[in-house]
C-alpha cells in the first residue's frame, strides 16, 4: 500500500531491441535515476552497461547494474537510465521526471508539466 504522496502512474517501457511494455511505476523523488525489477529488465531486454553502488531506502548499500531505456509518459518520451534491481516495485525517480519535465503534485496524486529552469 502506498504512503500518503506515493502514486503509480502508467507508463511505456522500450528495451534496445523494441521490447515495451506498459508498466506502473512507483512515483519516487528520493529515487534519483528509474528502478526496475530483473524480471522486467529481462522481458525488455535490456543491456546493463555498468554497474553502479546504491544505498536502498532501507539503508544496505548494494551493486546494481545500470541500463538504458526508453521511456514514455503520455506524449513525452525520452531515453533515461535505469537500475536493475533484483525485485521490488518499479520506482519513477528524479532525473526521469525532470528529463520530461514533470513535477509531482503529492495531494492530487498526479505528475505536472513544468517549465524549464534553464534558458
Amino acid at each position: 500500500m502506498a504512503h500518503m504522496g506515493q502514486f503509480s502512474v502508467s507508463v511505456r517501457l522500450t528495451g534496445p531491441t523494441g521490447r515495451s511494455e506498459e508498466v506502473g511505476l512507483l512515483v519516487d523523488t528520493g529515487a534519483f535515476h528509474l528502478v526496475l525489477p530483473r524480471e522486467l529488465a529481462e522481458r525488455l531486454e535490456l543491456v546493463a552497461t555498468r554497474w553502479r553502488r546504491v544505498r536502498t531506502a532501507g539503508g544496505e548499500t548494494a551493486t546494481w547494474p545500470l541500463a538504458e531505456v526508453r521511456l514514455t509518459v503520455g506524449d513525452d518520451e525520452l531515453p533515461t537510465l535505469c537500475l536493475i534491481a533484483a525485485s521490488g516495485p518499479g520506482l519513477l525517480g528524479s532525473v526521469a521526471l525532470e528529463g520530461l519535465l514533470l513535477g509531482v503534485d503529492p495531494l492530487n496524486k498526479r505528475l505536472v508539466p513544468i517549465e524549464s529552469p534553464y534558458l
